[in-house]
């Protein structure tokens, strides 16, 4: 029995270490087709991801639900697609059992809109789907979930209860298994919606827009803050300036919301505590013990103070490797921020995660946003509308979907920690170009150039800038960069040589390259020159907490030859 498990312990310290462990890091995740992040929940020592793909069977739109560990590693990773097309998907909510509950809206060859509700366990499994609906357009705007069941919110343009209404908020209630408890709706004749959800204790809170009739029309409907019981009867009514309703959730036991370009805490009673207006449109709000962590219309990532005063902000650009990076949704947790947005490749958007430390490793890719301007401002109570709260279970249907859940395996490739090449040619000017399977760059140095490298297999080409007798007509050759590689290429055509030294590593490699010229690979100790500092700004290598990729070197093949003796007993 002695001889498998020698074998198998020096098969094990022989492979190849598959996983890079770092601290900070941002990750694609590329599928075939449009993939667009929008939803990120943090939860322990994992992360919930959701949004809509085009990664389907069809090629319409679904919805995709990931689960990823806290170095981005997939979990699972699901997609759920029903009969229509996915139109968007509106809310996230995680329960105290861990199940997952995707609110958003269908639409269907007619472009009727129709809600749905979707939940999955813990391990990704389907649990029940349900479609909600009356004979005109519905829209689900936010999900919450509490002990004593799931709350929808949205507007439909069905309940008409009223002659002139042009659409009607309502709230419905669902225990764990999808059932229906009750469905209300809340309206005054012209136009009310429902927007954002927080439960607090046990108080439904809501953030919706009323237009008051003859006073506005739609477009200057006012802000409208409601407190409900958990049977959806009203408590109190706020309401103030016409601002659009983004986010209201609950925070260090008061209510954060957000509408427009303003910031508000608010209490129990409908009291502002603070309220600030910032010179960015908000996209997408997050609170939690160390502060807030707002996204824009920009697809930029601020970070503000408990008090909503800014700290600091990043803007992603991966340019000229991809293109089209936006922050859609972050969660500021413990000493590092987690987001989740989207960026282009090959003409296609990807889903991107990332973990970053609060004060943002800023450099070439990851760009400080500069100051953001904050300040006070007053939001006046402009009174409680009169609203009719009407029961509408047997106008609002609910009824059980046809969408089907499939595997879904999306390639997870390093984007940071990312690489630099240093690239020196002595004798004269040369093109340069890095093919890999998902990125391409060309440029021209005259001497030598520092560039941020995308982590991945790439082609590396080398040719003279103009004609001439070179020794070294062309240098080609194919080389795996990993994330936090440095990288020095020499390249000579005066010799005919071109090296290309990995910083700080002791193995030399032959290679050959095209028009029957030799290069090498010379993997030695960092050369020291007046170019291979980094540009100013930029983060020094990521720490890491294992060894990056590699065969039997060193002390494994110790070890290896130590237990060989062991392989002849029996």
């Amino acid at each position: 029995m002695r001889r498998p498990l020698v074998l198998l312990l020096i098969i094990f310290l022989a492979s190849p270490a598959h996983a890079l462990h770092f601290e900070n890091w941002i990750r694609g995740y590329v599928g075939r087709e449009w993939v667009s992040g929008e939803y990120l929940i943090s939860v322990d020592d994992e992360i919930v991801v959701a949004g809509t793909t085009t990664d389907t069977s069809s090629g319409g739109w679904g919805v995709f639900v990931m689960k990823l560990d806290r170095e981005g590693n997939v979990e699972w990773s699901k997609v759920w697609e029903a009969k229509n097309d996915v139109d968007s998907i509106t809310g996230v909510a995680i329960d105290s059992e861990g199940r997952i509950y995707v609110a958003g809206i269908l639409i269907d060859g007619k472009s009727q809109k129709d809600g749905f509700i979707i939940a999955f366990s813990p391990e990704g499994y389907l649990l029940w789907q349900k479609l909600i609906k009356t004979d005109k357009d519905d829209f689900l705007s936010s999900i919450a979930v509490g002990n004593d069941g799931l709350y929808v919110a949205g507007s439909s343009k069905g309940l008409e209860f009223r002659t002139g209404t042009v659409a009607s908020a309502f709230l419905a209630k669902f225990d764990a298994g999808g059932n229906l408890v009750w469905a209300k709706a809340y309206e005054n004749g012209y136009y009310t919606t429902f927007g954002s959800i927080a439960l607090l204790g046990n108080r439904v809170f809501v953030l919706g827009r009323i237009a008051i009739p003859g006073e506005c029309d739609v477009l200057r409907a006012r802000l409208w803050l409601l407190r409900l019981s958990s049977e959806g009867n009203i408590e109190l009514q706020r309401t103030t300036r016409a601002l659009s309703a983004k986010t209201l959730l609950s925070f260090n036991g008061s209510l954060l919301g957000a509408a427009g370009s303003t910031l508000f805490v608010i209490d129990e009673e409908g009291n502002v505590k603070w309220a600030r207006n910032l010179k960015v449109h908000l996209y997408s709000v997050s609170a939690s013990g160390k502060g807030l962590a707002v996204t824009t219309d920009e697809g930029e990532l601020l970070l503000l103070t408990p008090d909503g005063k800014p700290l600091r902000g990043v803007k992603l650009s991966f340019y000229p490797y991809t293109g089209g990076e936006s922050i859609t949704n972050a969660v500021w947790v413990d000493d590092q921020v987690i987001a989740v947005g989207t960026y282009l490749l090959d003409d296609y958007d990807k889903l991107l995660v990332l973990k970053l430390p609060p004060n943002f490793p800023y450099g070439d890719m990851i760009r400080p946003l500069g100051e953001v301007e904050s300040s006070p401002v007053e939001l006046e109570d402009l009174g409680a509308p009169e609203v009719e709260v009407r029961d509408a279970k047997d106008v609002l249907q609910v009824l059980d979907c046809n969408g089907a859940v499939v595997e879904w395996a999306p390639e997870a490739v390093w984007i940071y920690p990312w690489a630099r090449l240093e690239v020196i040619v002595p004798s004269f000017g040369a093109f340069v170009k890095l093919k890999s399977k998902h990125y391409s760059v060309d440029f021209a140095p005259d001497h030598s150039v520092n560039l941020t490298v995308l982590p991945d297999t790439y082609n590396i080409s080398v040719t003279p800038q103009i004609p001439g007798s070179f020794k070294l007509q062309e240098f080609n050759t194919t080389v795996s960069i990993n994330p936090g590689d440095e990288l020095v290429l020499y390249v000579d055509f005066e010799t005919g040589k071109a090296y290309l030294r990995k910083v700080n590593e002791n193995t030399t490699t032959p290679q050959t390259s095209t028009e029957g010229t030799t290069s090498t690979i010379s993997k030695t100790e960092s050369r020291t020159t007046g170019s291979t500092a980094r540009s100013e700004g930029t983060s020094s290598t990521p720490s890491e907490k294992s060894t990056k990729d590699g065969g039997i070197c060193g002390p494994v093949a110790i070890i290896a030859v130590a237990l060989l003796p062991l392989l002849r007993k029996r």
